[in-house]
């Protein structure tokens, strides 16, 4: 499991493009309050993540006993922050 963080709170360490506890972004690509483009991509074991077409996380998985399938989840953890989705679109890719 992999946690892709939306936040530009300054309590928290882990900014909007970062990848809890893996890849640290400690500065917010995205500013407070203006919709964004949020891509995250997973092929296998590999996960990329851009903010604004910007690369904010390119992170291989080596942890042992990790899945590299499972499910996609929209998660909210900061009580002071108001986030909200639209246009969601999941899309298969194949292997690379």
């Amino acid at each position: 499991m992999a946690d892709v963080t939306v936040t530009n709170n300054p309590g928290q360490p882990y900014k909007t493009g970062s990848l809890y506890g893996l890849v640290q972004v400690k500065e917010s690509p995205a500013p407070a309050d203006k919709w964004f483009t949020y891509e995250v991509i997973a092929r296998g074991k590999r996960i990329r993540i851009l903010v604004n077409g910007t690369e904010t996380a390119d992170y291989t998985e080596t942890r042992v006993g990790r899945r590299d399938k499972g499910f996609i989840a929209l998660q909210h953890h900061d009580a002071p922050t108001s986030v909200f989705f639209k246009k969601i679109e999941i899309k298969r890719l194949q292997p690379e």
